[in-house]
């Protein structure tokens, strides 16, 4: 019992959920070379924009965003689902909100 407890705490730890501006706030993401480059074009984009606006003020599950912790470097994640979505709310807040995301240029 004791040891599936302990297991559904380490669960509890890597599974978050974190709204799209927290995202960006303290985290870094690298995209691993095996990922496809971005491909989302006009449509997909636009899509994405209107779904958030049909919503409104209402949470909108945006998707998920499956990352993997880099060892060695801290606060540092390798997407390995969801590239598309956070490289376009990325490009997006930064249009919108230039001033309110943190940026860290730092190289891994």
């Amino acid at each position: 019992m004791k040891e599936e407890n302990n297991k559904k705490a380490n669960e509890a730890e890597r599974v978050k959920k974190i709204g799209v501006l927290g995202i960006f706030q303290s985290d870094k993401y690298v995209i691993p070379r095996y990922q496809r480059a971005y491909a989302w074009e006009r449509e997909q984009i636009e899509q994405l924009i209107d779904d958030i606006l049909d919503f409104g003020q209402n949470n909108y599950y945006i998707g998920s965003l499956i990352v993997a912790k880099v060892e060695g470097l801290e606060n540092t994640y390798e997407v390995v689902d969801g590239q598309q979505r956070l490289t376009t709310l990325y490009l997006l807040l930064q249009y919108l909100c230039p001033n309110k995301i943190v940026i860290n240029n730092d190289d891994p």
